[in-house]
């Protein structure tokens, strides 16, 4: 079914219900005036920016006891997760390093009830053009993120989505279009719309040619920064398929050996469903050894970064993160994440037809300098997967398998130092429940920002509570 708006007007990348995305030919144009246009700050100079004016404001003792304090945190939360990489310690980043720097305990977070943030979310998108539809699609990928604890991909985006509509760098009612396919593949372009809006697409389809082929295969063109690759993942999941979710990036990081970014950290997500009531393995992870946000939330902390993280301007290692924000990302696992990363470049960029390492321009890519003053639209490639279990071990069997598998992983005695076994989405899934009970978690920061926002679009943001 198309959604259109009174009087016919055509908005937003809209996929037909359940899983097909509209074929119109169409291409919108950017629906804000140029006088409503505006670039500002990226949200993470904003945040950072906060985080260094409360700094400036200790003295050392203080700054040395929150940098020790961080250092227990760290310590402390150590957990072993089978190939997990640097995701866990993205999941709880701008919270973890933003309450270490305060001194005195103070608890710079509060709790929102999820329904108002997502009314609050949708209703700024649909007033930067975008549709119902497609502002649920946008919204639902944030909220998903800070429900997870994933804050880096949550709605500490959105104030550069609407950034990113403003500038002409995302079209807000672009639809998603069909152009070719036969069988269980694919093509979609974007057309310079939302990420997420294309991404959702995308999977959508794979789903569908999936239930009907035993699986889909779909890449996708045109897009943009689609946040949280699980989120797509966890979609195949939500109908007893496995799905797997992959983009490109903008180069950020070194290839093995070399002096400076040349290739994307790639994002690739994997998802399976569990067993009823057991939460379903889903591995997302970037192949750097860790993101340029941590990196800039380092610097503002006064901290060193390991070395092994990022090179500096020069080509050389380096353990200073200004520096490093000046360089490149380091893979993790040397040439084998450089691989990685470059063989999901094959099957995005390439395969898709998107632009290729430095040619790419992401939008709203955190701590990316492709972000900064690019005009085009839609030059993100992707890849989406849907497989259906049925046809080869049967969907029960195979849960009940994965299962098993899981229960062999949890049941290794802990090394010294750790006190239990985390499989991949193990730890998101206790942030999702504890957020269900008690709404979503957002930094003072956030709030801000997003207040901001607020005021910009004539948008009230929901009272955070006590």
């Amino acid at each position: 079914m198309r959604n259109r708006r009174a009087g016919g007007d055509r908005r937003s990348a809209v996929v037909r219900a359940p899983h097909h995305v509209d074929r119109r030919l169409s291409r919108p144009t950017n629906p804000l005036p140029a006088g409503r246009r505006r670039r500002c700050a990226p949200v993470v100079e904003r945040v950072c920016a906060a985080l260094r004016a409360r700094l400036a404001g200790q003295g050392p003792r203080a700054r040395a006891r929150a940098r020790r304090r961080l250092a227990r945190r760290g310590r402390g939360s150590r957990r072993i997760s089978p190939g997990a990489g640097c995701r866990l310690g993205a999941a709880g980043l701008f919270g973890r390093l933003s309450r270490a720097v305060t001194a005195d305990g103070r608890v710079t977070a509060r709790r929102i009830d999820e329904s108002a943030l997502r009314a609050f979310a949708g209703a700024v998108l649909g007033r930067l053009g975008a549709s119902p539809a497609a502002a649920e699609i946008v919204a639902s990928s944030l909220l998903d993120a800070d429900r997870r604890g994933v804050h880096t991909h949550g709605l500490v985006r959105l104030p550069s989505y609407s950034d990113d509509v403003r500038s002409g760098r995302v079209v807000a009612d672009a639809v998603p279009r069909i152009v070719s396919g036969s069988g269980a593949v694919a093509l979609i372009d974007g057309q310079g719309g939302f990420g997420a809006v294309t991404a959702a697409a995308g999977m959508d389809e794979a789903i569908a040619r999936a239930e009907k082929h035993g699986v889909g295969l779909v890449a996708t063109r045109g897009g943009n920064h689609f946040g949280a690759a699980a989120f797509y993942a966890l979609r195949a999941v939500e109908r007893g398929l496995i799905g797997l979710a992959a983009t490109s990036t903008p180069a950020v990081m070194a290839p093995w050996g070399g002096a400076e970014a040349r290739i994307g950290n790639n994002p690739l997500a994997i998802a399976a469903p569990a067993l009823a009531g057991l939460p379903p393995f889903v591995h997302d992870f970037a192949q750097s050894a860790v993101s340029r946000g941590r990196i800039k939330l380092a610097e503002v902390a006064g901290e060193p970064i390991p070395a092994g993280w990022a090179l500096d301007a020069d080509g050389r290692s380096t353990t200073d993160a200004t520096a490093a924000l000046a360089g490149a990302l380091l893979p993790f696992g040397g040439y084998k994440a450089s691989g990685l990363a470059l063989a999901v470049e094959v099957l995005t960029g390439v395969l898709a037809g998107g632009e290729l390492g430095p040619e790419l321009i992401n939008a709203s890519l955190t701590g990316s300098a492709a972000s900064g003053s690019a005009t085009r639209v839609g030059t993100v490639g992707s890849l989406y997967l849907a497989i259906d279990p049925g046809p080869l071990v049967g969907r029960a069997e195979f849960a009940d398998r994965l299962a098993r598998l899981i229960g062999l992983i949890k049941d290794t005695p802990p090394a010294e130092g750790f006190d239990e076994i985390v499989v991949p989405g193990e730890l998101e899934a206790r942030q999702a429940e504890a957020a269900r009970h008690s709404g979503i978690e957002l930094e003072e920061e956030t709030i801000i920002a997003l207040r901001e926002l607020g005021a910009l679009e004539a948008v009230a943001f929901p009272d955070p509570s006590a």
